[in-house]
């Protein structure tokens, strides 16, 4: 289920004038991919650093591959003891739960508990006994919260929470509001093709366009959203991050129910009012994308906008 987000959409860029508003680029790298800012007026060194130092930190304690992170200490010890973390974690770990209970677990951050063998570099594949393992820790009925005190613990050994599925588009959120706080109103956020738009790119408003995975030098949809101060969108895929082993072709995408990947989901951007929800939804509508019911019962849930690429049609399905 890890969800790896490509750079399916392309921002187009409007020309400006001379009496344009004047932009800035901070450019970094983080949690594994490509980070930018676009953002109005001059170049404030303060703000670029309050963000770098913010990134970092988040990486420190919600990394699933830092050995020292607060996640790793969890998937450790969390069914010995109950362990502290940050407000910020908490609030991503509580809102994960919801996600998974509203998506009926098709986004589900306890994907990586024992028995998950996935490794697309190692192109290793679990054997059933493994997966018979997983399936019995995956669920997030097996997490204790408690975000008043800041605390979590897990109810078996084994379970292990990844919050990567959703780390993109909340810290999406938490830079927009560092942006705001220092008067900004007309910015792009891009991390890692998870991408917030607010206000204007000088006189025009943003447009995203969505690509298509199999031909690079096409579009398949140029989305311009009016009427909305800011709106985020996510897009999750699986053309680019797979392996193929005796003939099969397995992907990065992993359905939490049954263990194994997800097939038939090319690709699937996510427009809502926030970066979170369009992230964790993108995951979810990934799995779920042969269901119309399920989509159309999540469009409705949470106000989005979904495009969606699936099976051997290569034609652009919008809900």
């Amino acid at each position: 289920m890890k969800k790896i987000l490509y750079f399916f959409i392309l921002i187009v860029f409007i020309s400006c004038s001379k009496k344009e508003k004047e932009f800035q680029t901070l450019s970094f790298w983080g949690m594994g991919t490509s980070l930018s800012v676009i953002y109005e007026g001059e170049k404030n060194s303060q703000l670029e650093q309050d963000i770098i130092s913010y990134i970092r930190e988040f990486e420190k304690e919600a990394s699933y591959h830092n050995h020292e992170s607060k996640i790793s200490e969890i998937n450790k010890l969390g069914h010995q003891k109950e362990i502290e973390i940050s407000n910020e974690l908490c609030q991503i770990i509580e809102k994960s739960i919801k996600f998974a209970k509203d998506t009926d677990g098709a986004f589900d951050i306890t994907y990586k508990s024992e028995g998950f063998l996935w490794d697309i570099e190692k192109e290793s594949v679990p054997n059933s006994d493994d997966i018979e393992k997983y399936k019995k820790l995956v669920g997030v009925d097996f997490l204790n919260v408690d975000c008043d005190k800041n605390i979590i613990s897990t109810k078996k050994e084994g379970v292990k929470i990844d919050v990567g599925g959703v780390a993109k588009g909340a810290t999406i959120d938490k830079t927009s509001n560092i942006l705001k706080k220092y008067g900004k109103k007309d910015y792009l956020i891009n991390y890692g093709g998870d991408i917030l738009v607010c206000g204007k790119k000088g006189s025009r408003d943003w447009k995203l366009g969505i690509k298509d995975p199999f031909n690079k030098d096409e579009f398949f949809k140029i989305i311009e959203i009016k009427g909305k101060s800011c709106y985020s969108s996510a897009t999750s895929g699986d053309y680019e991050r797979y392996f193929v082993k005796d003939g099969k072709k397995y992907s990065h995408i992993i359905d939490p129910k049954t263990g194994y990947p997800v097939e038939g989901a090319h690709s699937v951007t996510v427009i809502a009012d926030n970066a979170t929800i369009a992230d964790a939804l993108a995951t979810a509508i990934s799995v779920r994308h042969y269901d119309d019911d399920f989509i159309k019962k999540i469009m409705k849930k949470f106000d989005i906008k979904v495009y969606l690429l699936s099976g051997e049609s290569l034609k652009l399905k919008e809900y």
